[in-house]
């Protein structure tokens, strides 16, 4: 890090800011890995690299759920996907609005849950990613399974654990 610091390397000096706070975060240091990340999000700021700020702002949700923080969790998820979408990172825009609607699901927002994973689904579908899809559809029945609607769900795991399995996964 100093290294780069002392070269004048922002783009590799934020890569190893985030390299630091997903080390911290992995060991349960979370505030360690919010200020490391916080860092970055700055320095990415600061340089427009958008893409590395969406990102970091995916890690920054991440501890904030962690944390319990599940508003402040959701607002990261929110910013990170609109940068994604702005510059067109269709498979990162999905696992966004995964991330996304896994917090309003522990929220309550069953509805805004069921748009984000239903949304999630059809980019994954657009990319081929079986196993996102599959990934989404498994969360869309635990949202219906929230709602009641238990015929719905379990068709939905069925067809989660079909695909994972073709899959390989």
């Amino acid at each position: 890090l100093k290294l780069f610091r002392e070269f004048g390397d922002r783009l590799n000096e934020l890569r190893v800011l985030k390299d630091i706070g997903a080390a911290e975060q992995a060991q349960g240091r979370l505030a360690a890995a919010e200020q490391r990340y916080d860092e970055a999000l700055s320095l990415s700021n600061q340089i427009g690299a958008t893409r590395e700020a969406a990102s970091t702002l995916n890690n920054l949700g991440a501890i904030r759920s962690l944390n319990g923080d599940l508003r402040g969790a959701q607002n990261r998820y929110q910013e990170a996907l609109s940068l994604y979408t702005k510059i067109g990172e269709k498979r990162l825009t999905a696992l966004a609005l995964t991330n996304l609607g896994e917090v309003l699901f522990a929220r309550g927002d069953l509805k805004k849950s069921l748009d984000s994973h239903e949304e999630s689904l059809g980019i994954n579908r657009q990319l081929g990613d079986i196993s996102g899809g599959a990934y989404d559809k498994y969360r869309i029945a635990e949202v219906l399974a929230q709602n009641g609607d238990l015929r719905a769900a379990e068709s939905g795991y069925r067809e989660s654990i079909k695909e994972q399995t073709e899959a390989g996964v």
